[in-house]
């Protein structure tokens, strides 16, 4: 998954351990794509 590879590349595994980066991409993943959707969001 390419949000795990940017979290090691960037050194925060200890800070964003594996389960959270996937819970947070899964809900950012509105339409299952497999890519964070920002339909919908208030940024």
């Amino acid at each position: 998954m390419e949000m795990l590879s940017i979290v090691r590349e960037l050194s925060l595994q200890a800070s964003f351990p594996r389960q959270v980066v996937e819970q947070l991409f899964n809900e950012a993943d509105i339409d299952g794509d497999g890519k964070i959707s920002f339909e919908g969001m208030n940024i």
